[in-house]
């Protein structure tokens, strides 16, 4: 932290130098002697360019970095692989979720008016863990206001026609392939889910299994998205296990 501080430190000094540097030459091809002007100029525009710099290097940890720390500690703690199920409870105590082996899942980003976390199975970032290398899993979940009287089966059924629809006006690029037709989950009172499962298919031609929630209340639609490699059994077990909390 020390040594970061004094490189922060030796940044600001440079930059106020090439700044004074400039003032300075211009003020010599103005025929002035006084070195005052340069340097409150170079001082004040060290100083404004630093508190941008600073208020959007805050806003980044803030809404990128900070989100993530829990699974940045997660990744840190764990040093071997982790199996079987783990209650979870969302930031803000609305929903849990039975999360399957290594996944962990981050604070809410926020995107006005959109917030979601990111889930990531750790398993797969472990240095001595060379059975999963080859494997991963990643989930969202979006919490959209929504005040519409659809269901969360009408909700999905839209979606996957418009994705369907879309894929297939792109021949050459990635494209979905729904699984199955659409099943109706329950996930407590006052509100519906639905679910569905698919493949997409990279370019390359490789399926990178899918799975796919809508649940409606009256306020929001929560959207939990998975994805997985080799199988999405797990992801589709965490993914069906959303229940919602009074």
């Amino acid at each position: 932290m020390f040594t970061l501080i004094c490189i922060l430190l030796a940044m600001v000094a440079v930059l106020y130098l090439v700044f004074f540097v400039i003032f300075k030459l211009i003020w010599v091809l103005c025929k002035k002697k006084r070195n005052f002007w340069p340097l409150v100029l170079s001082g004040i525009l060290t100083g404004l360019i630093v508190l941008v710099v600073g208020y959007y290097s805050y806003k980044l940890y803030k809404n990128v970095f900070k989100p993530l720390a829990p699974i940045s500690q997660a990744i840190s703690l764990h040093k071997q692989p982790l199996f079987g199920s783990r209650n979870y409870t969302s930031p803000d105590k609305d929903f849990t979720l039975s999360l399957q082996n290594g996944l962990f899942m981050s604070d809410y980003f926020n995107i006005k008016p959109i917030k979601f976390l990111v889930g990531v199975d750790i398993n797969s970032l472990l240095k001595n863990n060379q059975q999963n290398q080859n494997s991963f899993a990643v989930m969202v979940v979006a919490k959209v206001p929504d005040t519409k009287s659809q269901s969360a089966q009408e909700v999905l059924q839209i979606a996957r026609d418009t994705a369907v629809k879309m894929s297939k006006e792109r021949p050459q690029g990635d494209f979905i392939e729904p699984i199955g037709d659409i099943e109706t989950l329950d996930v407590g009172p006052n509100a519906t889910a639905a679910f569905s499962r698919y493949n997409l298919y990279t370019r390359r031609n490789i399926a990178t299994p899918t799975a796919v929630m809508c649940v409606k209340t009256p306020q929001y639609i929560y959207w939990l998205v998975g994805w997985a490699l080799p199988d999405a059994q797990a992801i589709e077990q965490t993914i069906q296990s959303f229940h919602l909390l009074p």
